[in-house]
């Protein structure tokens, strides 16, 4: 049975990864992204209010149904998260965790 791995993942903010990239490459997630493969993402999104006052903390996670390229991943959490709820007006932060599901979780 595939569960999300607990040594092999990354971790990025997705509102700065065009500029530092990822944040976290844990295990041997980069060797095994080269291959298609299924994941289970987390997703902490970061916004003010309109004032600035106050930061509003959303929480998503999903695991893909087919499976893809690290390359793939992002899209993927654009559309399930960023779009349905249009957050990148007003993000300050949005951290990604995304995990190689292994047999096992290994």
């Amino acid at each position: 049975m595939l569960k999300p791995s607990k040594t092999h993942y990354l971790q990025y903010d997705a509102s700065t990864f065009e500029n530092e990239g990822f944040k976290t490459l844990h295990g041997r997630v980069s060797q095994l992204a080269q291959e298609p493969r299924f994941w289970s993402v987390s997703v902490k999104v970061i916004t003010e209010n309109h004032d600035g006052t106050n930061r509003i903390i959303d929480h998503f996670s999903f695991k893909t149904k087919e499976r893809c390229r690290l390359s793939d991943l992002r899209d993927r959490i654009k559309h399930e998260v960023l779009d349905k709820d249009d957050y990148a007006p007003v993000c300050t932060e949005c951290l990604v965790t995304a995990r190689v599901m292994t047999e096992g979780g290994i």
